[in-house]
């Protein structure tokens, strides 16, 4: 199974949004998708429950489940926090890390500090796991655009 962390330690930096964003786009894509939601909130449990039947399906995974033998994606929705042995832990499992981050100077700063952190983990650094970045709230040809960038 492809699993896909989506991480930012900054609340409210849109990683639930990504998250769901990923797994319906995988879904009507017509991959098998699971989704962990590992966030205090469970606001990716929440909108899997009310997305509509007919949709192609998502299902919600739970960390007592086992991905051998499983295809196809898991996306996994973290806390904001998520640091240290945590995310340790988290990396060892994934196979891309998706870091989404907005225009701010507290959402660059934040961020800049956990990109840092994610560059120092072993399974980075021996490029077993890779990390990308998606601006969320991001308005084209503005001055927080260009700075993001």
């Amino acid at each position: 199974m492809r699993t896909i962390l989506v991480a930012n330690p900054k609340g409210g930096s849109g990683k639930t949004t990504l998250a769901i964003s990923l797994a319906g786009a995988l879904a009507a894509a017509g991959q098998n998708v699971r989704l962990l939601d590992l966030d205090k909130q469970q606001s990716a449990s929440t909108w899997l429950a009310r997305r509509p039947a007919e949709l192609p399906p998502i299902w919600l995974f739970n960390q007592s489940q086992s991905t051998a033998g499983c295809e196809g994606w898991l996306i996994i929705d973290s806390p904001a926090g998520m640091h240290g042995k945590n995310l340790e832990r988290a990396l060892k499992l994934v196979e891309r890390v998706i870091v989404p981050i907005a225009p701010s100077l507290f959402d660059i700063e934040a961020s800049r500090s956990f990109l840092t952190a994610l560059q120092e983990e072993k399974v980075i650094r021996k490029e077993r796991a890779f990390v990308g970045m998606v601006g969320m709230r991001v308005a084209a040809r503005t001055r927080a655009a260009f700075g993001l960038e």
